[in-house]
């Protein structure tokens, strides 16, 4: 990654890194912090998500004009196994604690994004995210608030579509976020998208979350 003026400290490739990066042009970043979840689940099995030290990590972004943003990036457990849900359920309880704990000691707009490894229309996991992040920290889904009108638990037209999820709508990757210090964050694009190499190939597996 090249042209980038900040970006956060890159921990390494598998198994040691935890691939959680940060590139912006101009905009600092601050108080850079990782942390590692306290429960994962599956070594060779269920996403091997226990082969690198998945988590997220969190810094405080100077986006100008004298405002500071909490800016999270994280990397939840995969698959829907009795283990792995549960070791999501307990990252969402570890991200939203931090995340009151910051917000506490400074009332900063918060923004939280990455692989959720998770559905909100699935219901999932006993709506452990809504639960958790939207009632229990505050934070509005980016492209429910854009795309569904701020409804959380009906997203028939988009089932009626017969497009899959993954990638189209209410897909894993996610941007999250909420108001703070006298400052208002709105949504006012999202769009999922595919990114290609030079030569065409696309570079993940996941379809990128893009929001303004």
């Amino acid at each position: 990654m090249s042209g980038f003026n900040y970006m956060t400290y890159h921990t390494g490739n598998i198994p040691g890194g935890d691939g959680l990066n940060l590139f912006t042009t101009d905009m600092p970043i601050y108080n850079e912090t990782s942390e590692a979840w306290n429960e994962a689940c599956g070594i060779l099995s269920d996403g091997s998500d226990e082969l690198t030290p998945k988590g997220f990590v969190y810094t405080v972004i100077d986006i100008g004009n004298g405002i500071y943003v909490d800016f999270y990036n994280l990397h939840a457990d995969a698959y829907g196994g009795a283990g792995s849900k549960a070791a999501r359920t307990s990252q969402f309880k570890q991200l939203a604690e931090f995340i009151k704990a910051r917000s506490a000691e400074n009332d900063r707009p918060v923004i939280v994004t990455g692989d959720f490894n998770y559905h909100l229309h699935g219901r999932e996991d006993n709506d452990s995210l809504y639960n958790i992040l939207c009632e229990g920290c505050g934070l509005k889904d980016a492209w429910v608030e854009f795309h569904n009108d701020g409804e959380y638990f009906n997203m028939s037209e988009w089932y009626a579509t017969g497009k899959s999820s993954w990638g189209n709508w209410d897909s894993v990757e996610r941007f999250m976020y909420k108001s703070g210090g006298g400052v208002d964050l709105a949504v006012s694009d999202f769009r999922y998208v595919n990114v290609s190499d030079d030569s065409g190939k696309i570079i993940s597996d996941h379809a990128a979350a893009e929001c303004d």
